[in-house]
């Protein structure tokens, strides 16, 4: 089994080329999952709008989406962190 990672850089709104290439992934059917990248360079709150975007972005031309959580490392003198932001 494979699943395809998409790498989104998540401070930028969806882009065009990317909504159409999860398109494809979908009408050919090719597992994948959405990575966005460069949330620790936001807050919480901002993270959760711009993840939001995308979401409602695939929607309109998707019947269905997984459930999304959102994971978020944080480093603090050595000590990694991860908290988790839910979509849905």
């Amino acid at each position: 089994m494979t699943c395809l990672f998409v790498l989104v850089d998540s401070r930028h709104d969806p882009q065009k080329i990317d909504i159409e290439f999860m398109d494809w992934l979908g009408e050919n059917g090719v597992p994948f999952a959405i990575v966005f990248t460069k949330l620790d360079k936001m807050s919480s709150a901002a993270a959760k709008i711009v993840t939001g975007k995308y979401l409602d972005k695939l929607k309109e031309t998707w019947e269905e989406l997984l459930r999304c959580s959102i994971h978020r490392a944080t480093t603090d003198a050595a000590e990694h962190n991860c908290s988790t932001i839910s979509t849905s």
